[in-house]
């Protein structure tokens, strides 16, 4: 799927979640293929997040410890702010929600255990040999992490197959077992304190078909004049120009 986007597209609207790099708190970086499902550390707040943007119609808030601060005599002190601003538009935030409700009701996340599945949506992460197990998701009045793995490693001795927890034995674990189960009962115990509303349509421009990718022609950097590579030749075509461009030479001002 990302061979037909931009990838430098794909990075902004990662950023614009909020997903950030768990050990540097940098943006997560997808200029590596092997990042785009999940390669690098990122904390459970950070994904809630981004999560959070999506539910919220694309407005990114900052997550904040306390609302309210309030001493022995009744005297109120500042807390920081949440920051929130708009990073992505509404029908973008909408395209992922619809996609990700799709998950929850007809993909891995059928069996976790949430009791209002119509207005949430969710993904469910398993890394190999099921180490590090993920389940985030959200609706419009709360976001929720869940992970379960390990956090020393990814060795041998970390491998979740062939493991009995709390007198259950699982061939191995995924992610919309013990993480979604644990979501789950968040989502559940915190529904009377939030309002939820119904997810909203993304444009229908977003579900119809999109042409099949042919390399020079309708891929997303056709007309840069950027080379593609032919993978079934090994040779180099030129991007065609787009109509009514002319290439120049540059000019520079002298002093």
């Amino acid at each position: 799927t990302a061979t037909q986007l931009d990838f430098c597209n794909i990075q902004k609207m990662a950023t614009a979640a909020g997903l950030k790099n768990g050990q540097t708190n940098k943006p997560y970086d997808v200029s590596k293929i092997s990042n785009l499902i999940g390669s690098v550390q990122v904390a459970p707040i950070d994904m809630a997040t981004a999560y959070a943007t999506f539910a919220s119609g694309g407005v990114r808030c900052q997550p904040i410890a306390l609302t309210s601060i309030t001493d022995s005599t009744g005297k109120g002190y500042p807390v920081p702010g949440a920051n929130c601003q708009r990073t992505m538009t509404q029908e973008v935030a909408a395209g992922v929600t619809h996609a990700l409700h799709y998950m929850l009701t007809n993909g891995s996340g059928y069996a976790i255990p949430l009791n209002d599945k119509d207005t949430a949506f969710a993904k469910t992460g398993t890394t190999d040999w099921n180490v590090q197990t993920w389940t985030v998701g959200a609706n419009s009045g709360i976001a929720t992490a869940a992970w379960f793995g390990s956090y020393q490693g990814n060795g041998a001795q970390w491998h979740n197959q062939n493991i009995t927890i709390n007198g259950v034995y699982y061939p191995n674990i995924d992610g919309n077992q013990l993480a979604g189960s644990n979501w789950a009962a968040v989502m559940n115990a915190a529904a009377g304190s939030y309002a939820r509303k119904p997810l909203t349509a993304p444009p229908a421009k977003m579900l119809s078909k999109t042409a099949p990718l042919i390399a020079g022609t309708n891929n997303p950097m056709a007309g840069s004049g950027v080379p593609v590579q032919q993978h079934n030749t090994g040779k180099t075509q030129q991007q065609p120009k787009a109509p009514g461009r002319k290439d120049t030479p540059a000019k520079h001002k002298k002093g």
